[in-house]
């Protein structure tokens, strides 16, 4: 807390150091630029004598720029008086708080001998109000606000020394009511008027630009957050389909223990039962056995890299006995098997990417008359294939390649079964392969290595 506090202090005494410093250099800007004030009426009397026009060029160049110097250092002084100490505000109040209190601070400098237009100050400040507001500025980046700020005030200042200007009471001051008299002596008075379009307008564009450029990155960066959000909140949606996932899967080898508990608790029960001595070793086997399917289910599941000799109708088996093949809906096709290949794997795991994509081939078909799905394994070189058919809707040749996007789904399911497959089969340094016609149905062909002892 007492760091804390030693920080705030710090921070405000550093602000308040910055406004001072800023309020001398204001205060002592008039005597700074006397030498080039005086030069400036020395151009004058030259122009007049000589009948140059490029005198009064120079004359009007250096008035304008510390006409300039003096309104912009007013205005960075207004901007972080008011940054520093209204903070509490919003922000459009707090631009017309700025607004207010540079036009207050040139009112009391006039008073005070500065050479001030108030007319061309109060246009100047509404330009930048205007700049700012199409920009969606805040004052939370000072840079982007001099850049407007300074080609505005330069930009304008231009228009002092501008004879048609005079009409609305711009360039009252002493300095470019003496360069426009000098102008129309020597009849110089279009020369004038075009020469500070020439910087006046470039100038003005470019701020316009600026705050173009800055509204068009607010908008860029604010996409960008956006999609972010958006990327955040589908990653969010995914780990808790993935959740779910993970949920049906323990169900799942829940449902699996079931088996071998029921026939554990069965033949327990026999054995208290039965007085024959003779049937005491059948029946402590097949507990043995029931309680060995137990441990390889739960291996299985909870370590990914467990691997155990298993045969292709052992899996294609255990497969058949997860889906729902008596379904009179769908016509289960699982003939075509060849159930004497060796496989070395995880059989919870291969059994389950097959389930997904068998549930996705059951989902694929719901809208058929007739549905039809098959399944068939035989050997391709030193490769187990196996090829689940359905005769669905079938998948546009260029979403294919999507399908192992996580989340992404043809079928409308949850657009995680295909991914979870692949990945399952790459561990078995197998692959995945998909081949659709739409209107026609779907092919998923998969390979795992033939395990040869």
């Amino acid at each position: 807390m007492l760091n804390r506090n030693f920080n705030k202090t710090k921070y405000f005494s550093l602000e308040v150091l910055i406004l001072i410093l800023i309020g001398i250099f204001y205060l002592t800007l008039p005597n700074l630029l006397k030498q080039s004030w005086f030069s400036v009426v020395v151009w004058i009397r030259e122009a007049i004598h000589s009948g140059d026009g490029a005198k009064l060029f120079l004359a009007s160049t250096s008035v304008n720029f510390t006409y300039a110097l003096l309104s912009f250092t007013t205005y960075l002084w207004s901007l972080l008086l008011v940054k520093f100490f209204f903070t509490n505000i919003g922000n459009s109040n707090r631009r017309l708080l700025i607004i207010a209190t540079y036009l207050i601070i040139r009112i009391i400098s006039r008073y005070l001998g500065y050479p001030v237009e108030v007319m061309l100050d109060f246009v100047s400040m509404i330009i930048i109000l205007l700049l700012t507001k199409y920009a969606n500025m805040n004052l939370d980046r000072i840079s982007t606000e001099v850049i407007i700020s300074l080609q505005v005030l330069i930009a304008l200042q231009w228009t002092n020394t501008m004879p048609a200007m005079s009409a609305v009471f711009i360039g009252q001051t002493d300095l470019p009511v003496s360069i426009k008299i000098s102008g129309a002596y020597l009849d110089n008075t279009l020369v004038q008027n075009m020469i500070s379009l020439a910087f006046m307008v470039p100038l003005l564009l470019s701020a316009t630009m600026t705050s173009m450029r800055i509204r068009a990155n607010k908008r860029m960066v604010a996409i960008y957050e956006e999609n972010m959000q958006k990327a955040k909140e589908l990653k969010d949606a995914q780990t808790k389909i993935m959740e779910n996932r993970v949920y049906k899967e323990v169900n799942a080898m829940a449902h699996d223990l079931k088996t071998p508990l029921v026939t554990i608790r069965g033949l327990n029960s026999m054995l208290m039962l039965s007085k024959d001595m003779n049937k005491l070793i059948p029946y402590s086997e097949r507990i043995e056995n029931a309680v060995e399917k137990m441990s390889e289910l739960i291996s299985g599941f909870l370590y990914g890299s467990h691997r155990q000799k298993i045969t292709s109708g052992e899996l294609i088996n255990y497969v058949r006995a997860q889906v729902p093949i008596d379904n009179e809906l769908i016509n289960f096709d699982f003939t075509d098997i060849n159930e004497n290949l060796s496989i070395c794997g995880n059989k919870i795991r291969l059994s389950r990417a097959i389930i997904n994509i068998i549930e996705n081939a059951i989902i694929a078909t719901g809208n058929q008359d007739t549905r039809s799905i098959s399944l068939n394994c035989v050997r391709v070189n030193n490769d187990i294939k196996i090829t689940i058919m359905d005769n669905g809707k079938g998948v546009e040749y260029d979403k294919i390649s999507h399908l192992f996007d996580i989340g992404y789904s043809g079928v409308g399911s949850t657009g995680l079964g295909l991914p979870f497959a692949k990945q399952i089969l790459e561990e078995h340094d197998g692959s995945i392969h998909i081949e659709s016609e739409l209107g026609l149905g779907t092919s998923v062909i998969i390979t795992v290595p033939i395990y040869e002892e």
